[in-house]
């Protein structure tokens, strides 16, 4: 159930239009004979697999969408996945429309010029050792810690939720004396750090002179919004922390400073989730510092239902819910749903099951009613909600349709399947194409709080080893349990996992593996 619509995104985000003549350069070279074929081809597999979206990767920074349409129109794209600048070819292919884009360092190295040199007489400090940038930044913030501020530049609700791993990991890092949370999506985000709306950081800082503020850089598309937040500090007295740039910038009286760890900037392209967020930490915190699982101790038999979505593809059709209701209630669950955005005719041919519908003013509300009625499992279409839930530590079933991945590209497996996109440190628990049954039957396994000791232990072999390791431990597993196909990585990765070396793949096959729900159970019922 999204609740933001994203508006088309266009403009410079620290291009400038030499830098975009340029980069639209590279994009038109790659158009060439052989990527035409690799596009007819990629066609022809999506034409007999009957799917209408595919995505092809010609390499590591430039990917191409394909999707049917009567508008066979092709574009160049600058950024991944919301363009900075958009560009039109006269080049057609029959029945589908299909968008080049360019990401990565060409983009971000522009970028982050443009940060080096907004400020006069800065000094740049470039380091390649993240020892000694730790250091420093740890004796530098302790000129900054009397409060801890962290700004969400997403324009979703889920991920601003998501986002929050960034300041609740940090804050355990620098132990701040109080936080405060600034964000678009403020009546949504369950934190119990006080939340502002993003309008109201001009005027909070102004009373405020020695701080640390954090603002997570993750998408080229936020570059313009950053600039927009840093121009606000200048005559301030504050640490800047930019998580996934790589980079702090101090400012203090008349002296800027702005230290890089140099290394590319961290993005979401071929590593699940929980991995690529803990990497634009690393810089900052080393990668010592991981919060353990809650234990869930909700009442089971309380059960909250989103059917909803902002695509009408992954919504749970009435049908299929009224059928899901009718065996849960008859499994003595008491049931309750989300009312959605108004969605009273959907939701008014559940009542006749016994169903109570929950309506809310915004995720934060509903937040409080989930503990106002005890709900202690959620049922969701991959949504916010799901999300929102999994955040309260309510274990989440997160309904996933395999259509809306390309199983044959690494990049839309880390973006849109449960293997690289469903929080493997939080109750979430995936299913995927599932049926009423499949849900009933998860529900009953999760009730069981089952241990899996061993299968544990063979999992967290896969933390930092080789492949050939990582290769071993998978055939050991897959000989050690029945892996229904919901959490099978041979599955699941059947179009990349046997063609890659590149343990980058592995990453997406251990997260798989993390979210197998005897194994989450016996993390979270220690």
């Amino acid at each position: 159930m999204t609740r933001y619509r994203l508006d088309i995104l266009t403009g410079d985000y620290g291009l400038s239009n030499k830098d975009i003549t340029f980069l639209c350069g590279l994009l038109t070279a790659k158009i060439t004979p052989s990527a035409k074929q690799k596009i007819n081809h990629k066609i022809e597999q999506m034409t007999a697999s009957g799917r209408d979206y595919g995505l092809l990767q010609l390499s590591p920074n430039i990917l191409v969408g394909i999707l049917k349409s009567q508008n066979t129109s092709t574009t160049l794209n600058l950024g991944y996945p919301f363009p900075l600048t958009v560009k039109k070819t006269n080049i057609k292919f029959n029945g589908y429309t299909v968008n080049f884009y360019l990401r990565g360092e060409n983009i971000r190295s522009r970028q982050r010029n443009y940060v080096f040199k907004y400020f006069p007489n800065t000094v740049v400090t470039k380091s390649n050792d993240s020892d000694a940038f730790r250091t420093q930044l740890k004796q530098t913030y302790n000129k900054y810690n009397d409060s801890l501020i962290y700004v969400d530049l997403y324009r979703f609700i889920g991920d601003g939720i998501l986002g929050l791993y960034f300041i609740d990991s940090l804050k355990q890092y620098f132990n701040p004396t109080q936080t405060h949370i600034f964000s678009s999506n403020s009546r949504h985000l369950p934190s119990p750090d006080a939340v502002h709306h993003i309008s109201e950081l001009s005027e909070f800082i102004q009373g405020h002179d020695y701080f640390t503020i954090v603002i997570p850089n993750l998408l080229d598309n936020q570059f313009n919004e950053f600039i927009n937040i840093i121009n606000q500090l200048k005559q301030k007295h504050v640490l800047i922390l930019v998580p996934s740039r790589n980079m702090y910038i101090e400012i203090l009286n008349d002296h800027k400073k702005i230290s890089w760890y140099k290394t590319p900037d961290i993005l979401l392209k071929n590593q699940p989730i929980v991995d690529y967020m803990r990497l634009s930490l690393s810089a900052f915190m080393g990668n010592e510092w991981e919060t353990e699982p809650t234990i869930c101790t909700n009442n089971y038999r309380n059960l909250f239902i989103d059917p909803f979505s902002s695509l009408k593809e992954k919504q749970m059709p009435v049908k299929e819910c009224s059928a899901l209701c009718e065996k849960l209630i008859a499994n003595g669950f008491n049931v309750f749903v989300s009312n959605g955005l108004n969605q009273d005719e959907y939701t008014g041919k559940l009542k006749k099951y016994g169903v109570e519908v929950i309506k809310d003013s915004g995720l934060k509300d509903l937040s409080y009613k989930m503990q106002k009625y005890d709900i202690g499992c959620v049922i969701s279409t991959d949504s916010s909600i799901a999300h929102l839930s999994a955040y309260l530590h309510i274990p989440t079933i997160v309904l996933y349709r395999s259509y809306f991945w390309d199983p044959n590209t690494i990049q839309s497996m880390t973006n849109d399947s449960p293997g690289g996109f469903c929080r493997a440190d939080l109750p979430m628990f995936p299913l995927v194409d599932a049926t009423p049954d499949d849900i009933v039957n998860m529900l009953l396994c999760i009730n069981q709080k089952q241990k899996c000791d061993e299968l544990a232990a063979q999992i967290k072999q896969f933390y930092f080893a080789d492949n050939k390791t990582v290769l071993e431990t998978h055939n050991k597993l897959m000989s050690m349990v029945t892996v229904p196909p919901a959490y099978n990585p041979d599955l699941l990765l059947r179009g990349i996992l046997n063609k890659s070396k590149n343990h980058d793949t592995w990453q997406i096959a251990r997260n798989i593996w993390e979210n197998f729900p005897q194994y989450k159970i016996s993390g979270f019922y220690r």
